[in-house]
């Protein structure tokens, strides 16, 4: 497989997240909000900041998207080892953080309002560790990048 295949196929799986993220965050994240505020009417008041919260992690998620794309554009063109990938890695790697922050956040506020059950709570838990896992990977490959970079840019000044 050559830079432009990979290139192409990394490009059409970014395309396929995009869209089942729309897909959750419009249309399957809101009916299970609705949901649970009709089952539980005592609740009904958090549906809206809900999926606020919900829409709001939607942002970091999507920014990822747009970087991950920028990386494969630049995998395209033969410059897989750049300090521009090692950059936008790190920078998806804080966005991850930040989203699980955010998880955690509205996890503890919910449990502060009694308002969490078990499934809840697990699916939070899940989200976490999937960001926490996110961004050590972003971490150490934004880290081996640049390495990677440093070695080509000095290779590339030897005869």
């Amino acid at each position: 497989m050559n830079q432009k295949s990979l290139s192409r196929w990394l490009k059409v799986i970014t395309v396929i997240l995009g869209l089942m993220g729309i897909a959750f965050y419009a249309g399957v994240f809101p009916q299970l909000v609705n949901d649970l505020g009709n089952e539980f009417p005592e609740f009904k008041h958090l549906v809206l900041p809900s999926l606020i919260g919900i829409w709001v992690s939607g942002v970091p998620c999507y920014i990822c998207l747009v970087l991950f794309w920028r990386i494969c554009t630049r995998i395209g063109q033969d410059r897989s080892f750049c300090p521009e990938n090692a950059k936008a890695l790190q920078a998806i790697g804080l966005l991850a953080i930040f989203d699980s922050l955010l998880c955690l956040a509205v996890t503890v506020l919910l449990m502060l309002n009694n308002a969490i059950n078990g499934g809840t709570f697990l699916i939070s838990f899940t989200v976490m560790l999937v960001g926490a896992a996110v961004a050590v990977a972003a971490m150490a490959l934004s880290h081996l990048v640049m390495k990677a970079a440093l070695l080509k840019d000095e290779n590339d000044l030897t005869i």
